[in-house]
């Protein structure tokens, strides 16, 4: 799909284009992590808990947190930018609250976007609820 395609689409089509990209991620197939919801401004990336994803106290290694903390960042700000623009990661912080060792999910909300910096706040939170991880994230835009 071209920029011009994707300028014209509505932004229900805009959130389905983006949900076959996210598929699309051989890591997160790996990971087994998955694009749960999009919003304006927002993503949650849901991941299940796998042991073979554990560190040395059988706890998800801060990798794997991180990675979707930064995922959840990332996509939130692609629902708010341009159609085609690219994205890279330019600085992440994470703080690590409590050890995760059971399905979780990372919400990103974008707090600001520019013309070539965005920044999402995000939080990784246990399916009921309680914060596992808290972290912002600085993102380049790209056309």
């Amino acid at each position: 799909m071209d920029f011009f395609e994707l300028i014209i689409m509505k932004q229900d089509n805009i959130y389905d284009y983006l949900y076959k990209k996210a598929e699309a991620i051989p890591v997160w197939q790996h990971l087994g992590a998955r694009l749960s919801k999009l919003s304006k401004g927002a993503a949650q990336v849901e991941l299940p808990y796998n042991t073979k994803l554990g560190n040395s106290m059988q706890a998800l290694q801060g990798g794997i947190t991180t990675a979707i903390a930064d995922a959840a960042g990332g996509w939130a700000l692609l629902t708010l930018a341009k159609p085609g623009i690219k994205i890279s990661t330019v600085e992440l912080k994470i703080n690590f609250l409590l050890p995760i060792r059971e399905d979780v999910v990372a919400e990103g909300k974008v707090e600001r976007l520019g013309s070539a910096i965005g920044t999402s706040s995000i939080k990784v939170k246990f399916m009921d609820g309680r914060t596992a991880a808290v972290g912002i994230g600085t993102y380049y835009l790209k056309d």
